[in-house]
């Protein structure tokens, strides 16, 4: 685990801040919390009588959630007698009432507090990135060309936001370092897999280092480890953005485009798998369906570790999002 990883958990008990998973949802008392609030939206209600009200983006650095302040605008929260700065550090008075089988969190107080730094509200990966990426490295330059030298500059030239860029919006990984986290998982069973089938193991290795790199493009990550996208990661995604960035090093490189970069740049396009999916093709080679299960299970498999770490124990519950119909039995 991380340094910093250690650093937090231990400003956490210093400063006694509760986690969103320690609220008792049915005390039926209002409960106070410390977090760190992203953003504000101004909402309407759809009833016959129609009120404002304000939903707040709130993480405590390890769970997301959204809390609403019924009958209030943002008239009424700019006029506040005493001014609330956002993005910060808000302590909150919070209801949790269950909606739908699901936590809803209902403000009914807040203010500013500058007591608690920033960084405590960080989301982390929970490894040390840069011996990781060094270990990554280590491993493509023992690739056969053009994957030694194709791989390995992607990387070198983008190691700073390596090691802070998060793997989602709000998905698997959506936390600094967590595109990296995901990468190295994948890449530590891709070792051991392409181990066991009659394939090519450093196209299966390139695969994966590559898969998401266009992330680096799609998503902007903050220093709490918070990510959103960006306007290229609207118009084009990362798949596409992915295959920008391989192309624009085959011609700095001037690499032969070969079949090797060929099947290569099949891997990035397919490896979701299914075109509903978003894939514009479905994997055509062994390799490339490796890629892509190898992809399905640390994605789902970060998603499950989670969701169970925020989980009441023995309480099951349905996911939400991407993996909505799975239900996590945790008893």
């Amino acid at each position: 685990y991380s340094h910093h990883g250690g650093r937090i958990k231990w400003m956490n008990e210093m400063h006694n801040i509760r986690k969103i998973k320690d609220l008792d949802p049915k005390c039926g008392k209002i409960q106070t919390l410390v977090l760190y609030c992203t953003k504000i939206e101004e909402k309407t209600t759809k009833s016959n009588t129609p009120s404002n009200y304000l939903v707040f983006y709130l993480t405590d650095g390890e769970t997301d959630i959204d809390a609403k302040r019924w009958n209030y605008s943002l008239e009424d929260f700019n006029n506040a007698r005493v001014p609330v700065k956002i993005p910060g550090v808000v302590i909150l008075k919070l209801e949790i009432q269950e909606y739908n089988g699901q936590p809803s969190y209902i403000i009914h107080g807040f203010t500013s507090s500058n007591q608690y730094p920033v960084s405590l509200f960080a989301k982390t990966a929970p490894i040390d990135t840069a011996q990781i990426f060094d270990n990554i490295l280590n491993d493509i330059k023992q690739y056969r060309e053009p994957y030694a030298s194709l791989v390995g500059a992607i990387f070198e030239d983008h190691h700073d936001k390596l090691l802070l860029w998060g793997g989602a919006k709000r998905n698997h990984h959506n936390m600094a370092g967590g595109l990296l986290y995901h990468i190295c998982r994948m890449h530590e069973m891709a070792t051991y897999v392409s181990s066991l089938y009659d394939c090519d193991a450093d196209l299966l290795m390139a695969g994966v280092d590559l898969h998401d790199i266009g992330k680096l493009h799609e998503l902007f990550t903050d220093d709490l480890g918070s990510s959103d996208l960006t306007d290229e990661g609207y118009l084009k995604g990362h798949i596409v953005l992915g295959i920008e960035i391989i192309n624009s090093y085959v011609q700095k490189l001037a690499l032969d485009p070969t079949v090797d970069i060929l099947k290569l740049e099949h891997m990035i396009l397919s490896h979701h798998g299914k075109l509903e999916w978003g894939s514009p093709v479905q994997p055509a080679f062994l390799e490339a369906v490796i890629l892509h299960h190898l992809d399905m299970i640390d994605s789902q498999g970060e998603t499950f570790e989670r969701t169970k770490k925020d989980a009441q124990p023995g309480v099951s519950r349905p996911f939400t999002g991407s993996m909505k119909g799975n239900i996590l039995f945790n008893r």
